[in-house]
């Protein structure tokens, strides 16, 4: 920016998230325009099939004007570009001041231009937003099959194979965009189903060398990268987001996303992102800590690393380079974060991590109590049942001693009548005795 005075710097913004949807217009640019002094320009180009199917078996070594060869959103960019450059002058801005900026994927097709010799003088500045040519996303390998799959499905190729080599270009000119947009793409984590295909220019055509050894774009412009603190939010589901998820999970995930990425020593390369992933400190994980780690790896693998990894070769060769990290959350964000600058969103989560444990701490009381009471309540039971037996067997007991008591006085009472009765005899024969006595001496008187 040179003032509020025209002419102004010119931002061309290239619009990214999926190589098969989106558009620019959406982006309203008149708050940066207003604010920044900038003239805003958002190109479209075209997405899918229409824009990046290679339509011929061999690489493109036609006229950029060719569309056989594929990758025709690049070309659709770099012929935007190519008319700000003539005409934004009339608009009040500056032709030499031109800042390419790209966003995801719209970073990495702005990161091939950045590196083809077709495009130079096209802009000054280039601006990779959580995106680059390095990620692992950003090519696909796999364009004669999508050829194939594609003829095949349109009925350009036909099922006994015998036209494969073709060029199927003109055949799917005749045939109408719904029955292009109909065609069934096949689908991988991870992976985007349709990509840019190498090379994007034959004087360039791996953006990696190019990078290092031969492109003079590249390094006679200046370069901004920029992440933000999350950049894998879109590969979880709104579950996995805000309720996390195990270390099997997790386990599973990059396991996919190694198998997918990568060819050789898969096991070798999820053996080391676990590792280096893991807070070994903490042997029992929570499952939102879990979530963290998986989306800080998947960050890290397919976006930031790719990234950095540009600004090294572009800073190394002696030209102008920027970074800047993005970690603000605002309130009312779809899913919190944890960001090392923002101490609330911290303290906020590790305030629900300890009302979890808290909770649970408490739920494992409540079942300790409850457990207590049973075993109390049982036990109380159990005295109970002992006491009432005791309370029986001392009923028994007394009954039983009022049984032999009773059978002892019963036995007494016999015992008594008995010796009643033979006192009575006994006072009977007494009396006779004496009566006998009294007769014998009266009779001797006599």
């Amino acid at each position: 920016n040179r003032g509020l005075e025209a002419p102004y710097s010119v931002l061309v913004f290239i619009h990214g998230e999926s190589f098969e949807f989106g558009a620019g217009h959406p982006y309203d640019g008149s708050v940066l325009s207003s604010y920044g002094h900038v003239i805003v320009v958002t190109l479209n180009y075209r997405l899918g099939i229409l824009g990046f199917l290679r339509t011929r078996p061999t690489p493109d070594r036609s006229p950029p004007t060719s569309s056989s060869g594929g990758n025709l959103a690049v070309k659709d960019i770099d012929m935007g570009l190519r008319w700000v450059k003539l005409n934004i002058a009339s608009f009040g801005g500056d032709p030499s001041r031109i800042i390419l900026v790209g966003h995801d994927t719209g970073a990495a097709l702005v990161n091939f231009l950045l590196v083809a010799p077709s495009s130079k003088g096209l802009f000054s500045r280039v601006i990779l937003l959580s995106g680059s040519a390095l990620s692992p996303w950003a090519t696909s390998h796999n364009g004669e099959s999508l050829r194939l799959n594609v003829g095949r499905q349109t009925g350009c190729i036909s099922v006994n194979k015998t036209n494969e080599e073709d060029d199927i270009t003109n055949c799917l000119r005749s045939r109408t965009l719904e029955e292009l947009l109909d065609v069934q793409l096949n689908s991988v984590r991870f992976v985007p189903r349709i990509a840019p295909t190498l090379p994007i220019d034959e004087r360039a055509p791996d953006p990696l060398y190019a990078m290092e050894h031969s492109s003079e774009t590249f390094i006679t412009s200046e370069l901004m990268i920029g992440v933000t603190t999350t950049e894998s939010y879109n590969d979880f589901n709104a579950n996995d987001i805000q309720y996390g998820f195990e270390e099997d999970q997790r386990n599973r995930i990059l396991r996919t996303y190694i198998r997918n990425t990568y060819v050789y020593h898969l096991n070798e390369i999820f053996s080391a992102v676990r590792n280096e992933y893991t807070d070994w400190d903490k042997p029992i994980q929570h499952p939102i800590n879990v979530r963290d780690s998986t989306m800080e790896a998947l960050s890290d693998g397919h976006t930031v690393a790719p990234l950095v990894h540009v600004g090294y070769l572009h800073a190394r060769r002696g030209a102008k380079t920027y970074f800047f990290h993005f970690g603000y959350q605002t309130k009312e964000g779809d899913y919190p974060q944890n960001t090392a600058n923002d101490a609330n969103v911290v303290s906020d989560a590790n305030a629900a991590n300890n009302a979890i444990a808290a909770n649970d701490a408490i739920a494992a009381n409540d079942a300790i109590a409850a457990n207590d009471a049973i075993a109390a309540n049982d036990a109380i039971a159990a005295n109970d049942a002992i006491a009432a037996n005791d309370a029986i067997a001392a009923n028994d007991a007394i009954a039983a001693n009022d049984a032999i008591a009773a059978n002892d006085a019963i036995a007494a009472n016999a015992a008594n009548n008995k010796n009643d009765a033979n006192a009575a005899n006994d006072t009977k024969d007494a009396n006779a005795v004496n009566a006998a006595n009294t007769a014998t001496t009266k009779m001797g008187s006599i």
